[in-house]
């Protein structure tokens, strides 16, 4: 079983090359207008590995009581873009990469709508 945990082991460790945290959360992207764009994702990953020994036909390996061994192994790796932080002079806002009903896009949009409710009830208090 040596030789399986070294399949395994290999495997682990080029998963782990593949994966870190730049992959959840992206380099910022700067515009000329000075706002930063920081993208998020979703990682999904999964593996499988698998073997075992081979009785020979007509004769064993070179040491008597050992039997060829034949093993495996395979990964997959699924990136989704989740959302986009940006940032600018104003504070930090959460963009989903994809909205799906009316009640996620009020909820993007209850920051602002609260602002903006904020000047309007100073404004009228100066009045």
């Amino acid at each position: 079983m040596q030789k399986m945990d070294e399949i395994l082991a290999v495997t682990m460790e080029k998963l782990k090359g593949m994966l870190d945290v730049s992959t959840v959360v992206g380099a910022p992207i700067f515009t000329p207008e000075g706002w930063s764009v920081i993208p998020v994702t979703e990682v999904a990953y999964g593996f499988a590995t698998g073997g075992g020994e081979i009785p020979a036909k007509k004769q064993k390996t070179l040491e008597e009581n050992e039997y060829p061994f034949a093993g495996g192994c395979g990964a997959g790796v699924t990136v989704k873009p989740v959302a986009f932080l940006i940032l600018n002079g104003e504070g930090v806002r959460l963009m989903p990469a994809k909205t799906d009903s009316a009640a996620e896009r009020l909820i993007e949009m209850l920051p602002q709508t609260m602002k903006g409710l904020k000047e309007v009830l100073a404004g009228r208090g100066k009045e």
